[in-house]
This record gives structure tokens, C-alpha cells and sequence, in this order.
């Protein structure tokens, strides 16, 4: 796991050396353990250090090693490459990058793991490539130097990688699937910039990035995190998830494309009873976590005590333990003694049933508000909700415990239907193929008829009026959502064609739905705040259920009925667990995962909150109305207030931390 960057300029090499260690200085929470460059210019490809590469690294006899420092380096470059290093597969001097092929004509810097590296090597040496390392990084140069472009189609695992391709004259970069870890670039007529995170290239002078006022609207009045390529700083762009691209440095061709889409899954039409199907996912699902322990430092894992991070942690324990490794796996909770949603007793009863070291933290709001900023740097762009608060002390958690990797549930809701507005789809299903028995059947069993009845006919009533005319939906919008009356006219009016436009996903067919919101912008927001987070800490967060593509493809694969069964949602997941999971966690109707008491903290933390609101989103929001109203906005205890109130906070601090 690293933090990866570059910068080609056509025409105007200066400063390139200069800047390319100010990105990749920006970046070294992703990797602190080694630091790696190569500049490129028109004779020579010259490998350079920097002040945290290891000395053995320097000692060392191989090609893509360097002996020289990046300071002392005085020439220049059309192309620089910039690395950071957190050593987990093969922690010699061999992993370390950039990294090039035997004949040096390609050069790759590489953030993530691909688990399958193991059987890859094995397929690449069968058809005569030789290697100098056990890394995976080399395993993708190979695997490119063979299949090209086609590579990415036989990796399994979480990457961002770009490649420099010297014989071809062009830069090759790839994100995985479902966009895991990630990768932003800014280009224009004669410069292409990217790094692993905004924050690496908001700190490079040859970007210009200004706010984005069309985010800034999505997220203050249609409640989206980025549902564009294009964030929060304008120029700056997300590749996105299951892409690729090649960019020419003769013509500045640059062009991408999807090598992946979950839509692309095909329903089977299954024959085969409940319990074969969950026997079969359980084999996948044990080969998903196992092959995410090849490491070569210790393994642990989040526990909330629901079905996914239990599933993992039971699967991971019982693995490690058959193996006879040296250590006993952590596991890391967040708990809110007090509150309704604490999940500490539940990841108890995981803990008893399992060989595991569990520690656990208790962030109360004083400490969110010590830690706001930090977090907000940490994210790059402002959050929807507190509980990202969770998440990033559960990662410090780990950090200050000495683990470096972190096994993680996210993604499982969207492949089985975990999250409650998933029914509306199913009811919807089922109505439409005449399956009126099953519909109430299903109603009954989720909590009763009459409250079933009446959540479906507001949800299709709000999917309509969503999907309105942007002329109709704005009023309807509007009326519906009353905490609006503090965002100013102007930016409402400037982009109200968006309204109705941006939805999240909702549909006819559960399984067409889990496919849009497995690859869409729910979990893609998700997934962009576990990086941060984890990578803040310089942990490596795996995520079995959103980066093992066996797993993907079977789980999208099964029909609706499989996921949502007698009341239960992720009902196949449930059976596979039976013998695995404690029966108590199998069985819980409950969905809190990683969350924090926001409404509860701003009632804390109230007297601080004049000087949380800045005057700097006065263009966009009616700072002196919001000052006076938000003491009711907390004490009426209406959540959705509280959460809208948190969300100008977020965007306040937000610009003045990045200063833009």
C-alpha cells in the first residue's frame, strides 16, 4: 500500500524535480517506510532517493535501486515519478519503487496489492519471465509486458498503477474495479499531473485548483459526497472505478476507458436451494479473506459486531489459527457507552467465540472536535455525517497497536441488500411479477404490513417527484426539504437543472439496483473515505467484499429472492454463516456498522459551533440566519437538521483548511 504521483510537461521542464517532491512529500502518511523517484528526460532515466529511503535500498545493486538523492540531483525532465512506500509484500530493498522491467523500458509506480500475485507468478515464469522480487509490483510489469493493456483483467485485488512505457512513448494507468484505491490527475494542452489523493496535487504550482461550485451545490442541497468525476477542486479529476487510460506524450492523446461494470453481471437463473447457494458463497467468502492474509506483517481487522466484519474476523481467526501463525490476529471496535447504537456487546459475542487480541476505543464529541480538522485534511473534501469520526479512530487505533493491516466489511450491503431502502426495490419486484402473496408475506415479516405499505408508497411517491423535470422537481424539492431556506437563492438558481437529475439509485429490480449502487457513487464514497482514513494512519485497509472479484461476480449474480428472504435482507449471507458466526449475530434484524452520536455531540459541543461556521460559505449559505437558528436546529432533536447543520460545518472548515 503507497502514495503514488507523477508530472510530464511537454515543453517545460523546469521545476518539474522541484515539484514532484512537494507531491510526494504531501503523500507520506500513505508510505512512510521508503521513498522512491525517477526522472526522465530525453538520454536518460535516472533513479534518485529521498531523505526516507531506507539505507539498504541504497546499498543495493538493482536497476530501479538508487544511489543518488533527489536534492543533490541537478539536471531535469519532461517526466517525473514519485513514490511512497508502506512496506507489506516483500519488504526488502527488492519492493522498493519505482520499479522497471529487466530492460528498463518500463517503469511503474503502484499503490495496493494484487492477492493473486502468487499464481500469477507462477503463470508468468511458465511462459518465461524471470524475477528479481517476491512483490506484486513486478508481477504487474510482467503481466503487462505480456498481456498489455489486458492485464488488468487477471488481477484480483485493489490497485492504482501508472506505467511508463518507454517504447510505446506513453504513460498506462489503471484503478480497480469498484475503485478501492485511487488515482486523480489534472491535464491540459501541455501537462498531465496525478497523485493518489487531491490534497498531492492541490500542493503542485502548475495546478490551478478552484472550487468547484457545482460539487459545492450537490453537496449542500442534494446531499451527495462527489457524484462526479470532478470534486470539489476544479481540475482536479477521479479516474473512475474499473478504468483505464493511456495518455500519448508525443501528441497528448489521452483517452480512457471501462475494462470492468457490475452491470455487466448476468442474473443466473438458479435452480439450487438456499442452503447449496450459501454453501458455495462460504467457500468464496473464506478464499476472499484467506488470499487477504498474504502478507508478510500481521493481519488484523475491524469488528463493529454486525454480520460483515464478524463474518470476516470468525473466518480470519479460525484461518490463522489452523495455520499455526506466530500471532493472534487484533480486532478493533469503536463503542459509545450510553448510546442506542453501541455495538460493543454484540462484537463481544464475536470476540468469545473467536482467537482474537480486541481493542477498543471511546471518542467522545470533545475529542471529534480535536480531531475535526485533522480528519477533514485526512478526507480531502468535506464528509456527509460524523460517523467517518468512527472510522478514523478505529484506524488510529490500529496504528498505535502496531498494525499496518486491517481487513474490513465494506461493500457487503450493496452485494446482498443489507440497507432497509433496498425493500422499496424489492416490493417493487415483486408487485410488478404479480407475487402478491410473497409481497405481504415479506411486509409482515419486516416489521408489519401497515408500516411496510405505507414506507413503499412515500419512497415511489419521492422517486417521482425526483425524477420530475428539473423545473417541477426544484419546487417540489424545495417544499420537501425546509433547512433549504439557509442556502442562498443564487446557488440554487445557478444549477437548478440538477434537480431531478442527480438520484440515488431505485428501481423495479432489486438486483439492478445492488449492480448501480455496488459500482456507483454510495459505496464509491465510502470506499474514498476507508482510504483516507486508514492511509491517514499509514494502515492498509482489504476489503474482501469490494475487491475480490469472484466474490463480486457471485453475489451480484444470484436472484433477488436469495438476499431478501423472510423478513431478512442479505439472507444468503446469514445461511453461509450458520456454523461460522455466533448465532445471536446471524440473526440480528439491526444495521448500525460504524456510527457516531452527531446530534448528541452538537448538543455538547453547541457553544463552539458559532466559530465552527465561518464566514467563508457566506456566498453559498445564509451564515448570520443559520447562526441564529441553529441552537433550535440542535435542541428539537430533528437528526436531519443536526446532520444538515453538521454539513455546512464540514464545508466551513473545509475551505479553511485547504484555503480555497
Amino acid at each position: 500500500m503507497c502514495g503514488i504521483c507523477g508530472i510530464f510537461r511537454k515543453d517545460n521542464p523546469s521545476e518539474v524535480v522541484d515539484q514532484i517532491q512537494k507531491i510526494n512529500q504531501s503523500l507520506r502518511h500513505r508510505g512512510p517506510d521508503d521513498e522512491g523517484y525517477v526522472i526522465v528526460n530525453k538520454d536518460t532515466i535516472t533513479a534518485l532517493a529521498g531523505k526516507d529511503t531506507p539505507e539498504e535500498v541504497l546499498q543495493s545493486s538493482l536497476s530501479y535501486c538508487p544511489n543518488e538523492y533527489i536534492d543533490s540531483y541537478s539536471g531535469r525532465g519532461f517526466l517525473a515519478l514519485g513514490h511512497r512506500r508502506l512496506s507489506i509484500i516483500d519488504v526488502s530493498a527488492k519492493g522498493h519503487q519505482p520499479m522497471c522491467s529487466d530492460n528498463q523500458q518500463l517503469w511503474i509506480v503502484f499503490n495496493g496489492e494484487i492477492y493473486n500475485y502468487i499464481e500469477l507468478r507462477e503463470e508468468l515464469i511458465q511462459k518465461g519471465y524471470s524475477f528479481r522480487s517476491n512483490s506484486d509490483t513486478e508481477v504487474i510489469i510482467n503481466a503487462y509486458n505480456h498481456w498489455g493493456k489486458d492485464c488488468v483483467d487477471h488481477f484480483n485485488g485493489m490497485w492504482a498503477f501508472v506505467i511508463y512505457d518507454q517504447k510505446e512513448n506513453i504513460l498506462f494507468g489503471s484503478r480497480d474495479r469498484l475503485g478501492v484505491k485511487p488515482l486523480y490527475f489534472h491535464r491540459n494542452k501541455d501537462q498531465f499531473i496525478f497523485a493518489s489523493e487531491q490534497k498531492a496535487l492541490v500542493k503542485c504550482k502548475f495546478v490551478d485548483a478552484t472550487l468547484n461550485e457545482k460539487a459545492v451545490f450537490d453537496y449542500l442541497v442534494l446531499s451527495h459526497g462527489q457524484s462526479e468525476p470532478e470534486g470539489f477542486f476544479k481540475n482536479i479529476v477521479e479516474l473512475g472505478a474499473g478504468h483505464c487510460f493511456v495518455l500519448s506524450l508525443s501528441s497528448l492523446k489521452f483517452e480512457t476507458w471501462s475494462y470492468f461494470s457490475t452491470l455487466k453481471i448476468k442474473e443466473k437463473a438458479s435452480l439450487r436451494s438456499g442452503k447449496e447457494e450459501a454453501e458455495e458463497l462460504l467457500q468464496i467468502l473464506k478464499q476472499a479473506v484467506i488470499i487477504r492474509t498474504r502478507s508478510d506483517v500481521p493481519v488484523g481487522a475491524c469488528l463493529s459486531g454486525g454480520i460483515d466484519s464478524s463474518f470476516i474476523v470468525m473466518i480470519l481467526s479460525e484461518y490463522l489459527k489452523e495455520q499455526q501463525y506466530k500471532y493472534v490476529p487484533k480486532v478493533f471496535t469503536v463503542a459509545f457507552p450510553g448510546y442506542d447504537f453501541n455495538e460493543e456487546n454484540w462484537a463481544r459475542k464475536v470476540v468469545d467465540n473467536s482467537t482474537v487480541e480486541w481493542h477498543i476505543t471511546n471518542p467522545t464529541g470533545e475529542d471529534w472536535l480535536k480531531d475535526l480538522q485533522s480528519m477533514i485534511y485526512a478526507a480531502d473534501s468535506p464528509m456527509l455525517s460524523t460517523s467517518t469520526y468512527a472510522q478514523y479512530r478505529v484506524m488510529k487505533l490500529a496504528a498505535e497497536n502496531g498494525i499496518k493491516v486491517l481487513l474490513d466489511g465494506q461493500g457487503a450491503d450493496e452485494l446482498f441488500g443489507g440497507y432497509s431502502h433496498f425493500d422499496n426495490s424489492y416490493y417493487n419486484e415483486l408487485a410488478l411479477s404479480l407475487r402478491f402473496m410473497t409481497l405481504l408475506r415479506e411486509m409482515s415479516l419486516q416489521g408489519g404490513v401497515n408500516k411496510n405499505m405505507k414506507n413503499w408508497m412515500y419512497s415511489n411517491l419521492r422517486n417521482l417527484m425526483q425524477n420530475l423535470p428539473s423545473g417541477l422537481a426544484k419546487p417540489a424539492y424545495e417544499h420537501s426539504v425546509r433547512d433549504l431556506k439557509y442556502i442562498r437563492p443564487e446557488l440554487k438558481h445557478q444549477f437548478k437543472e440538477r434537480f431531478g437529475h442527480l438520484n440515488f439509485p431505485f428501481g423495479t429490480n432489486l438486483n439492478t439496483v445492488l449492480k448501480q449502487c455496488t459500482g456507483g457513487e454510495e459505496l464509491q464514497m465510502m470506499l474514498r473515505l476507508e482510504d483516507r482514513m486508514s492511509m491517514n494512519f499509514s494502515v492498509e485497509s482489504r476489503i474482501p467484499f469490494s475487491d475480490d472479484l469472484p466474490l463480486i461476480e457471485y453475489a451480484l449474480s444470484l436472484p433477488s429472492g436469495y438476499k431478501i428472504k423472510d423478513g431478512l435482507r442479505k439472507f444468503v449471507l446469514r445461511q453461509a454463516g450458520a456454523g461460522v458466526l455466533p448465532a445471536e449475530i446471524a440473526a440480528r434484524r439491526d444495521k448500525i456498522g460504524f456510527q457516531a452520536p452527531g446530534q448528541s455531540w452538537l448538543k455538547i459541543m453547541k457553544d463552539h459551533i458559532p466559530d465552527l461556521l465561518g464566514s467563508n460559505i457566506n456566498e453559498f449559505v445564509h451564515v448570520d440566519l443559520l447562526k441564529k437558528d441553529f441552537d433550535q436546529m440542535i435542541l428539537n432533536g430533528n437528526e436531519v437538521a443536526g446532520t444538515r447543520l453538521l454539513r455546512f460545518i464540514f464545508f466551513s472548515q473545509w475551505r479553511k483548511i485547504y484555503n480555497i
